[in-house]
């Protein structure tokens, strides 16, 4: 996944579907710690009601700052990029 497209779903998170998980997990696997492609990626999980989504979570909540966010992103049907960089503890 180049950086174009990850930026096209971090703008539009509609866009998660079987086609972007790969690049996700790409992207989790190279950058542990980069907390917006983790997101997106535990997102695309739930979205796609994957059985890694709750081993994805689990893990993600040790790298995820805010939690709370976290839980917020995850449960809410859409989010947009404010609410990204809020999570990841830009505020």
């Amino acid at each position: 996944m180049n950086r174009q497209s990850f930026l096209k779903l971090v703008e539009n998170p509609s866009f998660l579907s079987e086609d972007t998980i790969v690049g996700l997990a790409t992207i989790v696997a190279d950058y542990p710690f980069f907390q917006a492609g983790r997101m997106l990626y535990v997102k695309n999980l739930s979205v796609l009601d994957s059985l890694k989504y709750n081993s994805a979570l689990k893990s993600a909540a040790a790298f995820i700052e805010n939690r709370d966010k976290l839980y917020e992103l995850i449960h809410r049907k859409s989010f947009t990029v404010p609410d990204v960089i809020q999570a990841v503890g830009h505020e």
